[in-house]
């Protein structure tokens, strides 16, 4: 056994050995250590990790709110429906190259390499975080994402800056590398990110900055939206010029060193100030400029019931401010401006002309403009003021009584359509019954004096209520109710309400249950314009999903609900409103074009409208005050007394703006084969006799088969005078009588008529000849006989010879008796004539007035002193 004991005695030394196990062992525990903490950590971080991916979003095809738009009928856009983003989708190959590479430059260099995480990007970014929060001083907090992890985060994320939300950013962009290409995904990311305000995604933004298309960008414009992005409200070149010029710089220079740019261009490009140019149009623009037309879009966009007026199906309000539609329409924007100046031009300024003061409120007014051959509605102002969006628009909700203006549809055009009638036909304007209550003969004219036999033609210039209420009779109101339903108004029948209905005498004078809208009636007119033919009206013409694929489209009923003859006829009287009747005075004929139109008063003056139209289009106009309960009439008492009327401020309108809207004649309507011309007697509408004065014979449009019979309603008797009336100031009115013999006087043998309607007389006033006898009465075949008297002589007081000269309802001013047609004094009347008026009449002179069919002059306001004179707007 060897000897192991140390010569000096002292214990042996441990070995080396030991001192190294020693130190392995505290190795060995500090990395069991340190694996623990690294497996702990790892299964925390994992952990993490999984609850991050088990409440990551449920991976789907990017859908963002998008901004759906309104375009007008060239494709312009007219308004954005936006909620809280304004997005407009637009294709990658639309953007600039340039622009491009401009926002990817400064975001996201390697965009093109890596694989939706950058981790050189995100170590740089890690270790800039650590110096921030180790207080280094110029050090600042970066999240290190890319063009994709952004993405990730625009589309499925919320802006929460957490551990976890960037865990699921990484999760998503690596998942959104996978299914989509770089240029995809590209794409995508300038479609959603923020450029402040409400634009999101680069065409809004190019929309807000530059009032231009992204696809119309220049680099220098690009530059400067893709270097804003790293703070929109920051670097708004709004609020901020100087700042967003700063940081296109340093996107310039970025794209030189990546490659994009040459140094001397982008220092070109430094140098260069683009033009800020806010948006004309914007989410909130109809708020402040005012739209009425979009107004009612948005209406048949929401409203169930307006949508299926027009076909329409129904949509949310996420599918109008999230899904991106693209809403085309039929509005022509010019159109609308011209309606909506000229209002404004024209209605403050006849309101002080009518009623004689500054201080009046301006009435209220509508205006609609239509393309009668398609149903497009091209123009629709509601009011005269916009002041706030979806308020009430006049134009398509104010239910109003229509006046005359209703009197073709219902009365006249049945009457020609069903009755074989036409311009040429005599209708009876004098009193065809008693009111309700008997105290009053009904319908009283505006004028408040009776015509007597007149023309179609005459009468509906003239606007006569008595002569529509005689076709209207004739016609049955149960036909009259059916046309105006053929031509689109909402009349009610009896079937549908035994106690409110408009199957009644009234219709004709536009007395209606629930009135129409000025929409609905200038459609209506619109049929008379196409000759019978009726087309829906179209206000949205076709709309569009995100992807440009339609979804609806227009396809107006069209159909042909009047016989065509018939409407020509019409429209051919209607011509002549133009040119001789109530609005004459001012269209002043309209140039002599091809157009055609209607003037309607109320009763009370409560509303006024006129509706003309061309072979085109038609323009409706309406006036009024909105408080109708309040019964306030239009203003009256101004200079001359003038009333306003559907003659006036409602006529000066449409004639203003037409002749803004064409500068030359339109295409006149094509007169169908079966209609001729043919003489006719104007006294009684039948053929030319020997009976028939020369002045009397004239011309006129008549459908074959309907041409003028032969004479029957001359009569050749002997009459002789005797005294009728003694007025006050003693002067006496004759009139004839059958001749008998023994009758004083002397007989005289004439050919007067047979007329072919009675009229009756007013119970408390039934002699009052000038406003309540038609002022041909002198003309008719009498039917009292002279009383035959012992002896003979002549008549007391030395009359003349009765004559058979004028019908001018004036005055001789003389003494004496006045013969039946002497009077020689001129009426003067114009204007529209309302439902039943209070027209005024100003009678002078001592003589006396025997009624006969007065002078039609179109200048408001212009009869003179003499008896008959009645003036009006």
């Amino acid at each position: 056994m060897p000897n192991t004991r140390r010569p000096d005695g002292s214990p042996p030394k441990r070995p080396a050995a030991q001192k190294r196990r020693r130190g392995r062992r505290w190795l060995l525990w500090a990395f069991l250590l340190f694996l623990g903490v690294l497996i702990g950590g790892a299964g925390l971080a994992g952990a993490y990790v999984y609850q991050a991916y088990q409440d990551l979003p449920t991976f789907q095809a990017f859908d963002p709110s998008l901004t759906s738009i309104i375009y007008d009928r060239y494709g312009n856009k007219v308004y954005e429906l936006a909620a809280e983003e304004n997005r407009v989708l637009v294709d990658l190959e639309d953007i600039p190259e340039d622009v491009r590479n401009a926002v990817i430059a400064v975001e996201d260099r390697r965009f093109k390499e890596h694989f939706g995480v950058d981790p050189i990007r995100l170590a740089g970014a890690v270790w800039s975080d650590v110096k921030y929060f180790l207080g280094v001083p110029g050090s600042q907090l970066e999240g290190g994402s890319t063009i994709t992890m952004q993405l990730a985060r625009n589309a499925f994320l919320t802006l929460d800056q957490t551990m976890k939300r960037k865990v699921q950013e990484i999760m998503i962009a690596i998942n959104l590398e996978r299914r989509y290409t770089k240029d995809e995904i590209l794409e995508q990311y300038l479609n959603t990110v923020a450029w402040g305000g409400q634009a999101y995604g680069i065409e809004a933004a190019a929309q807000m900055y530059f009032s231009k298309h992204a696809s119309e960008l220049t680099l220098s414009e690009g530059a400067l939206l893709a270097g804003i992005l790293k703070g929109p409200s920051e670097y708004s070149p709004f609020d901020n010029l100087e700042g967003a010029l700063e940081r296109r710089e340093i996107v310039l220079d970025l794209m030189v060193e990546q490659g994009y740019l040459d140094a001397a261009e982008a220092e070109r490009l430094k140098k260069e100030v683009p033009v800020i140019k806010r948006a004309e149009i914007t989410p909130t623009t109809v708020t402040f400029t005012g739209d009425w037309y979009v107004d009612h879009v948005i209406t048949i966009l929401t409203d169930p019931d307006e949508a299926a007026r027009y076909n329409l199906p129904p949509f949310t309000a996420d599918d109008l401010y999230q899904k991106g539609l693209r809403i085309y329409t039929a509005l022509d924007r010019e159109k609308q401006r011209i309606a909506e100046e000229k209002l404004k031009e024209i209605m403050p300024a006849a309101t002080v002309e009518f009623s004689g003061s500054e201080d009046t409120e301006v009435p209220e007014a509508a205006v609609v403009v239509m393309d009668h051959t398609t149903g497009e509605v091209l123009a629709l102002v509601g009011g005269m003021n916009h002041d706030r969006m979806l308020g009430f628009n006049r134009a398509t909700q104010a239910r109003r009584d229509p006046g005359s203006t209703i009197k073709p549809i219902v009365a006249y055009l049945p009457a020609i359509d069903l009755l074989g009638w036409g311009p040429a036909t005599i209708i009876d304007d004098s009193p065809p019954r008693l009111n309700e209550d008997g105290t009053n003969v009904w319908p009283e004219n505006y004028e408040f004096n009776y015509q007597g036999l007149k023309t179609m033609r005459y009468v509906v210039e003239q606007s006569r209520n008595a002569a529509a209420v005689r076709t209207l009779e004739a016609v049955t109101p149960t036909r009259g109710v059916e046309y105006g339903r053929r031509l689109g108004l909402p009349l009610v029948t009896r079937e549908e309400n035994p106690v409110i209905n408009d199957e009644n005498l009234s219709l004709t004078l536009g007395g209606l249950s629930q009135g129409v809208t000025p929409l609905e009636m200038t459609a209506a007119f619109g049929v008379l314009g196409s000759l019978g033919q009726k087309t829906d009206p179209v206000v949205i013409t076709r709309i569009e999903n995100k992807y440009g694929e339609v979804i609806w489209e227009a396809r107006p009923k069209v159909e042909q609900v009047v016989d065509r003859t018939s409407a020509w006829l019409m429209v051919d009287v209607l011509r002549g409103a133009i040119k001789n009747g109530t609005p004459a005075y001012e269209t002043k004929g309209w140039h002599g074009w091809p157009a055609a139109g209607k003037t309607g008063t109320t009763e009370e003056w409560h509303d006024a409208w006129f509706i003309g139209f061309t072979p085109e289009i038609v323009v409706g106009v309406w006036t009024g005050y909105d408080n109708n309960e309040g019964r306030k009439r239009l203003p009256h008492g101004g200079q001359g007394w003038k009333n306003w009327t559907g003659a006036g401020p409602p006529t000066r309108i449409w004639t203003a703006i037409m002749d803004e809207y064409y500068t030359e004649a339109p295409p006149d309507w094509e007169r169908p084969r079966n209609v001729v011309q043919a003489q006719y007697c104007g006294v009684t509408g039948n053929q030319p006799s020997e009976f028939c004065p020369p002045e009397e014979i004239k011309t006129d449009w008549f459908r074959q088969g309907n041409e003028p019979k032969p004479e029957t309603w001359y009569q050749q008797v002997t009459v002789v005078r005797e005294p009728f009336l003694t007025l006050k100031d003693g002067t006496v009115v004759e009139r004839y009588v059958l001749w008998q013999q023994g009758c004083a006087g002397t007989p005289e043998t004439l050919n007067l008529i047979k007329r072919p309607t009675t009229w009756v007389k007013h119970p408390k006033d039934p002699n009052n000849i000038w406003r309540y006898w038609p002022q041909d009465w002198w003309k008719e075949v009498p039917t009292d006989k002279c009383t035959p008297v012992t002896g003979g002589g002549q008549l007391p007081g030395g009359t003349n010879r009765p004559g058979t000269g004028g019908q001018n309802g004036g005055s001789t001013g003389s003494t004496g008796a006045t013969t039946p047609g002497s009077s020689t004094g001129t009426g003067n009347q114009t204007g529209d004539t309302g439902n039943t008026g209070t027209g005024r009449q100003n009678r002078g002179g001592t003589g006396t007035t025997v009624p006969g069919g007065s002078n039609q002059d179109s200048s408001p306001g212009s009869g003179g002193t003499g008896a008959g004179n009645t003036t009006r707007p």
